[in-house]
């Protein structure tokens, strides 16, 4: 993002008499704490992941793809999306 600052005075030479200058200044972002799973190194965050998709498989929760379910699900994303685009232009 960039803010406008104001207007100062150029050069005084003989070409540039009567112009002005901008001077442009970037906004500083604001910046947040990082908060639960963010704040975590990496290593943690990927050791968490990893338990939670061994304890699903165990279970039986864990969904395995195959060739079919995967073209199925492609399809219906496909089609959500082009009913949405379709409400969209009209």
């Amino acid at each position: 993002m960039i803010c406008l600052v104001g207007a100062q005075s150029a050069d005084k030479d003989e070409k540039q008499k009567g112009k002005m200058a901008v001077i442009i200044k970037p906004i500083p972002k604001k910046k947040y704490p990082k908060r639960g799973f963010a704040s975590m190194d990496k290593a943690k965050q990927r050791k968490i992941a990893q338990s939670g998709g061994i304890s699903a498989q165990k279970q039986g929760n864990a969904h395995k793809w195959n060739t079919q379910s995967a073209r199925v699900a492609g399809r219906l994303g496909g089609a959500a999306t082009a009913k949405n685009k379709k409400e969209a232009l009209q």
